[in-house]
């Protein structure tokens, strides 16, 4: 199963699958000092976008990580202490999709 993990000595993520761990790669796309946890806006927004680029599978994943990660931002990665350690499961980003994705489906 895949995990992130958040480092926050060196500001860094990590992915962790089936035992093999690797850096997330920063798009800078709203700030160009890294990652950050616990704010829903630059380097938060980044770590958002990264999370879900790398968490959803192809062919969705283009499509619609551009279009959820400023509400993943805003709902998960700001409530997300970035003085701490923490650990997001594959299984609580699917789970939070799907109630996004049940969520257009009534709109």
């Amino acid at each position: 199963m895949r995990s992130y993990q958040w480092e926050p000595e060196t500001n860094q993520c990590w992915v962790n699958v089936s035992g093999h761990r690797r850096r997330l790669k920063q798009i800078p796309t709203h700030s160009g000092d890294g990652f950050t946890s616990g704010h829903a806006a630059g380097g938060g927004l980044d770590l958002a976008l990264a999370i879900l680029l790398d968490a959803i599978p192809r062919p969705r994943r283009n499509r619609e990580a551009p279009r959820r990660y400023k509400a993943f931002a805003r709902q998960i990665i700001k409530e997300l202490p970035a003085s701490r350690h923490w650990t997001l499961s594959q299984t609580q980003i699917e789970a939070w999709l799907s109630v996004q994705r049940q969520a257009d489906q009534t709109s």
